[in-house]
């Protein structure tokens, strides 16, 4: 798992934003290598879960599978911004929200998304 501020797949901004441009040439080729599952990404005040991604290209819908990472986000503690859904991301919206994230031996890694009347 990794965290960091500013989203590689932004849903409130461009994709041409220097961040993400930046981020997508230094930090993604380095997910790929090391086999990262799964990015925190914030900054962008939206809620967010992309489909898998492995070297900027999607590889699957499906969140079970080995390889790719998936980048949940992105930081929607305070203020709502309005949420486009782009090719690399399988669901979008604005909701306050929060992640639980529990990790066993036996299970892997589960994350679940609960907004602010506990509904997950």
């Amino acid at each position: 798992m990794v965290t960091y501020h500013a989203p590689l797949y932004p849903t409130s901004r461009k994709n041409d934003d220097f961040l993400v441009v930046e981020g997508l040439r230094v930090w993604a080729p380095l997910f790929s290598q090391y086999n990262v599952s799964l990015a925190f990404e914030n900054h962008d005040h939206t809620f967010k879960r992309s489909k898998v991604i492995a070297n900027n290209v999607v590889i699957s819908n499906d969140t079970n599978v080995s390889n790719g990472t998936v980048f949940i986000g992105d930081g929607a503690m305070g203020v709502l911004r309005s949420a486009t859904l782009n090719p690399f991301v399988e669901k979008v919206g604005t909701k306050y929200h929060f992640y639980s994230v529990t990790c066993s031996a036996a299970k892997g890694l589960s994350v679940k998304a609960v907004d602010e009347s506990g509904i997950i």
